[in-house]
């Protein structure tokens, strides 16, 4: 498994960098998490989108899904994506009314399996409904968290995993719905798994490399689990 990371700001991008939006591999599968601002000038480098074997939106708000709109300009043949069920915003209603995506709507009881790859999902606490998503193969895991905040459900879904890419770049103080670098941390002590941290705000961001078994995350670099 690897994920290679094309855009980690949110909820707006640092001059000359991208909201989230991560590109997971394994195997001949590979998957977009999340399709952000920015995200349009940068997958070209790894893959072109029509090879995608799918789009996951964690959530509809814009600083996770914004580039698709763009990206439906651009693909003649409708490419998969799975987005949530409750279909929150304008954007959501958007990308639904164009006919560049193969949609098929998930919650926290979905499950599927794309080559030898299963997927499932937990609800978590932000304003639009979020879910994290769990990745497994025969014998590697890894979560992907989208935006929520702490939760001790969402502890339970990334035990077992290897590798957690988090959105819990906020300093430790502050208080909103996403997670903070110490938070993060807790993950790491009670899953065991090495947290990847990521969506950082533009400016302010807190610092993982102050605890054990976190990793701040890089645009254009590739981390295999």
């Amino acid at each position: 498994m690897k994920v290679t990371v094309l855009g980690k700001y949110g909820p707006f991008p640092k001059e000359g960098g991208a909201t989230s939006g991560y590109l997971f591999q394994h195997g001949k599968v590979n998957i977009m998490l999340d399709y952000g601002c920015g995200i349009n000038g940068r997958i070209d480098e790894y893959i072109a989108p029509e090879n995608l074997d799918a789009i996951i939106l964690s959530h509809t708000h814009f600083d996770h899904a914004s580039d698709l709109l763009v990206l439906s300009y651009r693909i003649k043949k409708p490419i998969k994506l799975y987005m949530p069920d409750t279909k929150d915003g304008d954007l959501a209603a958007a990308i639904i009314n164009t006919d560049a995506f193969d949609i098929e709507y998930y919650n926290e009881n979905t499950e599927f399996s794309i080559g030898d790859l299963s997927f499932s999902f937990c609800k978590g606490i932000h304003p639009f409904t979020s879910y994290s998503l769990k990745i497994k193969s025969d014998d590697k895991t890894f979560v992907y968290t989208g935006d929520t905040v702490y939760t001790e459900e969402l502890v339970e879904f990334c035990k077992g995993a290897g590798l957690v890419l988090a959105d819990a770049m906020q300093k430790e103080d502050v208080k909103n719905p996403h997670m903070t670098v110490l938070e993060a941390s807790n993950i790491h002590k009670i899953s065991g798994a090495t947290v990847l941290c990521s969506h950082a705000p533009a400016q302010n961001a807190g610092d993982p490399t102050k605890y054990e078994g976190l990793i701040e995350a890089e645009e254009f670099t590739s981390y295999t689990l």
